[in-house]
């Protein structure tokens, strides 16, 4: 989203237990989210470094938290 309070938002639903998914599909703004959010698989050396930090700790079902990316902010969800 481009809109960071909105992104918090979100992220507070996420933490209270709200599917990716569900969320994915409400309030994602790429072609993406008509698939739930999957964006398919991405090698993390392929990502701009803020997405590549932000991803590389997590474990398959873990999502991270809002992360800045040139205007926009995102919510990113491991699930391989």
């Amino acid at each position: 989203t481009t809109d960071s309070s909105a992104a918090e938002r979100v992220a507070s639903k996420l933490s209270s237990g709200t599917s990716f998914e569900s969320l994915a599909r409400t309030y994602g703004e790429g072609p993406e989210r008509v698939r739930s959010g999957d964006i398919g698989f991405i090698d993390p050396a392929d990502l701009r470094a803020e997405l590549a930090s932000a991803v590389q700790a997590l474990q398959v079902g873990e999502t991270t938290k809002v992360v800045e990316l040139g205007g926009s902010w995102v919510v990113l969800k491991r699930t391989h």
